[in-house]
C-alpha cells in the first residue's frame, strides 16, 4: 500500500466537457488513509476467496467479473476497506488538481486505454457499448510512466475500480428521489476513451452488477500516533 497524508486537495472538474456530477470543482479535507499500489489480483484474489478461479496466466491480471458486495466482502477479509469515492481521486490525482495521474494532457504511452476520444454511453460501465481493438487487461504497473503523486498504479485505464460510495440522481428541493442507489466506479478501463480516465470522472454501475473489466482496489485508515 502507499499512504496518502491528510489534507486538502481539488475534487472534481469544471472543464467544458466535465459530466455534471464531477461539478463543481472544489476544495475539500480528507483524513490520511492508506491505498492499493495496484490493483487487486486473480492470486491476491484467490487467496482470500479459494473458490476463485481464472484463466492460465492470469494470474498476475487484475480480478474482474467483480460485484461491489464482493469487493467489499475480501477487503474485510483483508482488514482494509473500498476507498471513498475522494480517496480514490485524491489518491490519483494528488493535491493539485490535475486531470490525470501524470499531468493535464492526456499520454498514450501512460496507461492502458483505448485511443477513441468518447464512447456512446455516458457514466456506464456498460458490457454491451461496442468496444475497440484494444490490448485487454494487462499486469499491474505495465505502465510506470502513469504513476499518480503517491506512487499507485493504473489509476487510469486498465480496469474500472469500485469505491465504497452510493451515488443517487439530485432531485430539487421537497422531492423523492425515486432512483435507486448505484455503485460508483472509477479510472476508466483497457477499452474505454482518455475522457473516461480523467481522475475527477465517475461511471455508475448497479451494485447488483458487474463485468469483464470492473474490479477494485483496497484502502486503509491510517491511525494517528498517540503521544
Amino acid at each position: 500500500m502507499v499512504f496518502v497524508p491528510a489534507g486538502q486537495f481539488w475534487l472534481g472538474s469544471d472543464d467544458v466537457d466535465a459530466e455534471p456530477d464531477e461539478r463543481p470543482r472544489r476544495r475539500i479535507f480528507l483524513p490520511a488513509f492508506y491505498i492499493d499500489r495496484l490493483e487487486v489480483t486473480n492470486r491476491r484474489y484467490q487467496e482470500l476467496v479459494p473458490e476463485h478461479r481464472y484463466a492460465p496466466g492470469e494470474a498476475d491480471l487484475p480480478v474482474t467479473h467483480v460485484l461491489k458486495s464482493e469487493a467489499e466482502a475480501f477487503c474485510r477479509r483483508a482488514g482494509r476497506r473500498l476507498p471513498t469515492s475522494a480517496e480514490w481521486e485524491k489518491a490519483a490525482r494528488g493535491t493539485d488538481g490535475r486531470v490525470y495521474p501524470w499531468g493535464d494532457q492526456f499520454q498514450a504511452d501512460h496507461a492502458n486505454l483505448s485511443r477513441r476520444t468518447n464512447i456512446t454511453a455516458t457514466n456506464a460501465p456498460d458490457c454491451q457499448v461496442p468496444i475497440s481493438p484494444s490490448r485487454g487487461k494487462l499486469a499491474g504497473g505495465s505502465f510506470p510512466k502513469g504513476v499518480s503523486p503517491y506512487g499507485c498504479q493504473d489509476m487510469a485505464g486498465n480496469v474500472w475500480e469500485w469505491v465504497g460510495d452510493a451515488w443517487v440522481d439530485p432531485v430539487p428541493i421537497g422531492q423523492k428521489s425515486t432512483g435507486e442507489p448505484r455503485g460508483i466506479l472509477r479510472g476508466g478501463a483497457y477499452s474505454y476513451s482518455p475522457r473516461q480516465a480523467r481522475s475527477s470522472y465517475q461511471g455508475f454501475e448497479a451494485p447488483g452488477a458487474t463485468c469483464h473489466d470492473v474490479g477494485f482496489r483496497c484502502a486503509l485508515d491510517a491511525l494517528a500516533t498517540v503521544k
